[in-house]
């Protein structure tokens, strides 16, 4: 009896994956998101690793009853492999908001996308939105599913992670801090800072 051997893929040889779900095929990568910054210059990132963040959180307000969104951020990965996207993506938003408004909302929005020249949207979801009448605060992590069917990214081509902070406030203000830090560094008011999205990829069992 002839026994045929099979070979690992360069995607299932190299990649390190967070868990393998054997009965749907997948693999799932989990990638952090993080900033840096270059004289002036501001950009986000996802890694898989555990460094530190240039800021733990980015800042966005909003004194204005019109709900809309103020802060619009790209974590990206360049994919040296091609990979394809099958099953639910989750991801962990880690926030630190307060008001001083009589009556105001805030929700954030995320999307994933890759970039090969021209960026394209592939699938989007809202978190659940926080409404509330009188000062306060909210110290949460939103967890928000995004489902995707075979989405295939190419070797060289940029995954990204799109957080937008949507928000209205009525007289006063909202103050949205978004967390972003691999290395978990907190505020005294937050319990994580770990904005965490993680990527089932199809692999080659």
């Amino acid at each position: 009896m002839v026994l045929k051997q099979k070979y690992l893929s360069q995607e299932s040889a190299i990649a390190s994956y967070e868990y393998q779900d054997i009965s749907s095929g997948s693999g799932v990568i989990q990638f952090k998101g993080f900033n840096h910054v270059e004289t002036a210059t501001t950009a986000f990132g996802l890694t898989t690793t555990s460094i530190l963040s240039n800021d733990i959180f980015t800042a966005s307000q909003r004194i204005n009853n019109t709900l809309a969104m103020v802060g619009d951020y790209d974590f990206d990965i360049v994919l040296n492999l091609q990979q394809t996207i099958n099953g639910s993506v989750y991801v962990n938003i880690p926030v630190d908001v307060d008001w001083n408004t009589d009556n105001q909302t805030h929700y954030v929005v995320v999307r994933i996308r890759r970039d090969d020249g021209a960026e394209h949207e592939i699938a989007s979801a809202q978190s659940e939105t926080q409404t509330s009448a009188g000062a306060g605060s909210d110290n949460s992590v939103y967890l928000v599913e995004i489902p995707i069917t075979n989405q295939l990214i190419k070797a060289g081509e940029t995954l990204r992670l799109t957080i937008e902070t949507w928000m209205a406030a009525d007289t006063g203000a909202v103050n949205f801090n978004l967390g972003h830090d691999p290395a978990n560094r907190t505020l005294a008011t937050t319990a994580t800072s770990i904005l965490a999205v993680n990527i089932p990829f199809v692999i080659d069992l």
